[in-house]
């Protein structure tokens, strides 16, 4: 039996301590609304964590400050970033390929990082998720004090062409503006293409044919379209 005075001093008392500097450290939108908008605030600390098995590609040794910590994996002796990643929602996208989803990521990043002040996360975190990153990273210039310095920052194409080996971070390194003029480039001349190594193996419910995507602009309405069947 737990003495009720523990309960009461010890671990309540704790948790509410702790609850109200989680909340000291969000933004003025948060901390001056109501114990309801205090309780959402309070799902961008359980969906955001380090997850060992869903970690981000590493990235640019050319990025600007802030930085993640890195270290030396104990079990794989592999380089690592401590890089908190967002899971869009649980249980499905708690971890593993699922957590970093790139749609759901970016849908749920604007109420989870940028509305609760969490920016520096923010910097970090599917054909339709391109539109999502750009949204995004459009709200984050917005929102964030000197956002537009993002735009500035340096980040490695894994794969700078759709058949190009997999490339080390800060080998093919881009400014973000120039990936993003780089995609808007890339709809409006349309792109038809076949997933990397498309197959069971990568997708075992998806038909042969859903691999295949094409995205562009209808030049009548100025729409982006994209898809497969």
């Amino acid at each position: 039996m737990i003495p009720c005075y523990f309960d009461l001093i010890i671990l309540r008392g704790s948790y509410e301590i702790l609850l109200e500097h989680s909340y000291s450290l969000m933004s003025q939108f948060i901390r001056q609304l109501s114990r309801f908008v205090h309780e959402l605030g309070q799902l961008s600390i359980q969906l955001t964590s380090i997850v060992r098995n869903a970690r981000l590609p590493l990235l640019s040794p050319n990025l600007r400050e802030p930085r993640p910590t890195e270290e030396t994996d104990e079990h794989t002796f592999e380089h690592v970033q401590q890089c908190p990643s967002l899971a869009a929602g649980f249980p499905h996208f708690y971890g593993g390929i699922w957590r970093n989803w790139g749609r759901d990521t970016f849908i749920s990043l604007h109420g989870l990082f940028l509305l609760t002040g969490r920016y520096e996360e923010a910097r970090y975190n599917a054909r339709d998720a391109v539109w999502w990153w750009l949204y995004s990273t459009s709200n984050y210039t917005h929102i964030v004090p000197d956002g537009h310095d993002i735009l500035s920052d340096k980040v490695s194409r894994l794969y700078p062409t759709h058949d190009s080996p997999a490339q080390s971070a800060g080998i093919h390194d881009q400014s973000l503006y120039d990936v993003i003029h780089e995609a808007l480039l890339r709809h409006v001349q349309s792109l038809k293409f076949r997933e990397r190594g498309a197959g069971h193996s990568l997708d075992f419910v998806m038909n042969d044919e859903g691999f295949n995507n094409e995205i562009g602009i209808d030049q009548r309405t100025g729409f982006a379209y994209g898809g497969n069947r």
